[in-house]
């Protein structure tokens, strides 16, 4: 993540591990060589923490959006985002919620795709979001997401990610099992094709990030 002058970027990516090791067998495997004196694989480089930053908001909701919808593929696409924003929606009782628009200059959140399987070859990112800001009221959040990375499971994963980041949070979790930890797992087999795995929704721990931007809306608990 990087900052900007009333703007910010925030960076989410899958990390992608050999065909059918995760992290946490990883993490196992790593455990066992160590406690028979083995030498232990090398794990998946963790993310360096985000320092936690001035919460932002929106000033009410609901917020329109706009997803970018070019042909039935992107349409399918398109409503998987919003699968993405929506678990937002569920988790906090509609107290967060929204209105597709159809025009990009009317949103107050804009998501794009782009073509291949990461934004960044060489970090494996697949989802960014870039906010302006006036005070803590957030003004525009423009989310980019790669539309080839993984299962339409993960997309909407990711997407539910840069939705968490477009409505205030600026800062990632350090629970590998939050929505909002940096790095996900996508396993693939041998022929290239994703395999299917429960990708991560917003847990109690994501929630009260989002707390933190709405105390008035949504009171920790």
């Amino acid at each position: 993540m990087y900052l900007r002058e009333n703007a910010a970027t925030f960076v989410a990516g899958f990390r992608v591990i050999s065909n059918l090791m995760n992290r946490r067998l990883l993490v196992l495997l790593a455990l066992a060589c160590a406690f028979f004196g083995l030498i232990a694989p090398p794990l998946p480089a963790q993310p360096a923490p985000v320092p936690a930053a001035k919460p932002l908001h929106w000033a009410q909701f609901p917020v329109r959006v706009y997803v970018e919808a070019k042909d039935g593929e992107h349409d399918q696409k398109a409503l998987v985002a919003l699968a993405g924003l929506d678990e937002w929606v569920d988790a906090t009782h509609e107290k967060v919620c929204y209105i597709p628009t159809k025009d990009p200059n009317a949103a107050d959140i804009t998501v794009r795709f782009e073509a291949g399987m990461f934004l960044s070859a060489d970090t494996h990112t697949v989802g960014e979001t870039e906010v302006t800001w006036s005070g803590s009221t957030l003004r525009k959040a423009f989310i980019r997401l790669a539309e080839g990375a993984g299962t339409l499971e993960y997309l909407q994963a990711t997407a539910a990610h840069e939705f968490g980041h477009a409505l205030g949070i600026q800062q990632h979790s350090r629970d590998l099992g939050d929505l909002m930890f940096p790095v996900e797992t996508v396993r693939y087999s041998e022929t290239g094709d994703p395999l299917p795995e429960d990708a991560p929704s917003v847990t109690a721990h994501d929630l009260r990030l989002l707390a933190a931007c709405y105390p008035q809306l949504l009171p920790p608990n």
